[in-house]
């Protein structure tokens, strides 16, 4: 993906923060929500502005 500029700047487009994307799950109706890891992606050609605030998250949780 990040050989192409345009689907990698979509990936991100797309994204949510971190919060928001743990009620969505949570009004989904899951339980018993936990974060089991997080990678940060950063990159020496990424800008300043955006360093440290890609996240990918893997969840774990639990269909009430």
């Amino acid at each position: 993906m990040q050989a192409n500029a345009a689907a990698w700047a979509d990936c991100l487009a797309g994204a949510l923060e971190k919060d928001a994307y743990l009620e969505i799950i949570r009004l989904a109706g899951f339980g018993e929500i936990s974060v089991v890891s997080e990678s940060r992606y950063e990159a020496p050609e990424m800008d300043v502005w955006l360093q440290g605030k890609i996240l990918s998250v893997k969840v774990r949780a639990v269909k009430r």
